[in-house]
């Protein structure tokens, strides 16, 4: 019997050994297949091209969105953030170098066009605006309010926005994802605005190196909590 339970107790040992070294059972991880274990339905972005040829819309796992300079980049990923927000889904959008204002901004000129038509269109840099706010007639004004209470009534309900008051870690997002697990139930989808202003992992990386070491470490964010990263990266034209 003494030789059964220290048999027993080095297996528990080697066991908790290799899980603390992330090796993980192909037996385990075959069952989980089967059995759905942590599967997640794909979370749609709202654009139905784009959900197509994502079969379903965002799975866990980095998702990059890489463009030039002022092409729309932010608009396109807080219209998505938007959509699965109002849909229920947790977002965290982490914003280093815009604000939260001018987010929120661009979200409510697409819902005042969206609910009001063009006749109450107004850009994000309007609706900033005091001088050309003044100027509006009463009817445009009305439109604005009516987003504004869509807006909180459906977007901010899910959506949080992390501002980058200074360059953030990945850890830094990772413990806010993590709160946000904790208090909803369910990771969030995280926004990363943008990749290159996101903190080096080391104080002497090139800027190649501090990218690829982000870069694998918002992966493993993604993978850890089971939930889509999706990050912005900004493109210079010789790329």
């Amino acid at each position: 019997e003494a030789v059964q339970t220290a048999r027993k107790d080095r297996e528990e040992a080697y066991s908790a050994a290799l899980r603390a070294l992330r090796v993980v059972n192909p037996l385990d991880v075959a069952s989980g297949i089967y059995a759905m274990d942590g599967f997640e339905d794909p979370t749609p972005t709202g654009i139905a091209r784009l959900d197509s040829v994502l079969d379903g819309g965002m799975r866990p796992g980095l998702y990059a969105l890489g463009a030039l300079s002022s092409m729309g980049k932010t608009t396109l990923a807080v219209q998505i953030a938007d959509h699965m927000a109002a849909n229920g889904r947790g977002v965290l959008f982490v914003t280093i170098e815009q604000s939260a204002r001018e987010l929120e901004a661009k979200s409510l000129a697409r819902m005042m066009r969206e609910r009001s038509g063009d006749a109450a269109a107004a850009s994000a840099s309007e609706i900033t605006s005091r001088a050309r706010r003044e100027a509006w007639p009463e009817a445009k004004t009305a439109a604005l309010l009516d987003a504004c209470d869509a807006y909180a009534a459906t977007v901010a309900q899910r959506l949080r926005i992390l501002e980058g008051t200074r360059q953030p870690t990945v850890a830094d997002v990772a413990a806010a994802a993590r709160m946000m697990a904790d208090h909803d139930g369910r990771a969030p989808v995280v926004f990363i605005d943008y990749l290159q202003l996101l903190a080096p992992g080391e104080d002497r990386d090139t800027d190649k190196q501090a990218v690829d070491r982000n870069v694998m470490a918002l992966r493993q964010m993604a993978r850890d909590m089971r939930a889509p990263v999706f990050a912005i990266s900004s493109l210079n034209r010789s790329s």
